[in-house]
């Protein structure tokens, strides 16, 4: 049952990837670096997508805070998850610091800093859930060192293809869009010890709507009566969804 459980898994994420191989290119669109915010306060271009990533950064720095009672607790248990944890908040600190760097001045080349932690934290994420729901060893020996080195790996593709068209972003999109669809399967067909299906509805919820805002950058912008983008909402629920990971580990070692 368990090898069927795996297979089905596996089975999703390879379904996924032969999509990704079927369709044409995907480039970054011409006016995706286009914000609704344009606003420059106190010399800072882009003033509420460049300030909203304070969320981001308080929620890693939060979670790596929590990490030492984590390590008291939990270390001689199971040390690898507890590195997993930790990589996840640097990245999620460090994406605060990518994201700010590219909408200093939107464009392909700086866009690769804000990807870069980004993939980085989901990449961890994934792992964590194969860890802590299907098998610790599998997660952190195997899982953990395989999704980076592929989420990096599509990440550069990306990169290397950018020719001032937008570049192929098939691949990178494929690296979020898989776990988006195997977390939800592991968590129906394995149980967890540190994850639960309240935490994982609400984070993939916020996750959801960052996604939304993300999309309806202006008319959010309009919305709120100018006051703050869509785009910026988007870093602010991302932080939102980062809290969640820290209110699960809470639950884990309390």
């Amino acid at each position: 049952m368990k090898s069927l459980k795996i297979y089905l898994s596996v089975g999703l994420a390879l379904g996924a990837v032969g999509l990704a191989f079927a369709l044409a290119p995907v480039p970054v669109p011409p006016a995706y670096h286009q914000f609704a915010d344009q606003r420059t306060l106190m010399g800072v271009p882009h003033f509420g997508d460049m300030v909203s990533n304070l969320g981001l950064a308080i929620a890693g720095l939060i979670g790596l805070a929590g990490m030492k009672q984590a390590r008291e607790r939990w270390f001689r248990e199971s040390g690898r998850e507890y590195g997993l944890y930790l990589f996840y908040f640097w990245a999620i600190t460090l994406s605060a610091v990518g994201s700010a760097y590219y909408h200093w001045a939107p464009g392909d080349a700086p866009l690769f800093w804000d990807r870069l932690p980004i993939t980085m934290a989901f990449m961890a994420l994934f792992a964590l859930f194969v860890a802590d729901r299907v098998d610790r060893g599998l997660g952190t020996r195997w899982a953990f060192p395989g999704f980076l080195i592929l989420g990096i790996g599509a990440l550069l593709h990306w990169r290397l293809s950018l020719d001032g068209a937008g570049g192929d972003q098939r691949f990178y999109l494929l690296v979020q869009i898989i776990p988006i669809l195997v977390i939800p399967v592991l968590c129906w067909l394995y149980a967890g010890r540190a994850t639960d299906g309240r935490h994982v509805a609400f984070m993939f919820a916020l996750y959801g709507l960052a996604k939304l805002a993300e999309h309806q950058d202006r008319e959010v912008m309009d919305l709120l009566g100018g006051v703050i983008s869509g785009h910026s909402v988007k870093h602010l629920l991302a932080a939102g969804a980062a809290i969640m990971v820290i209110s699960m580990l809470r639950r884990k070692i309390s």
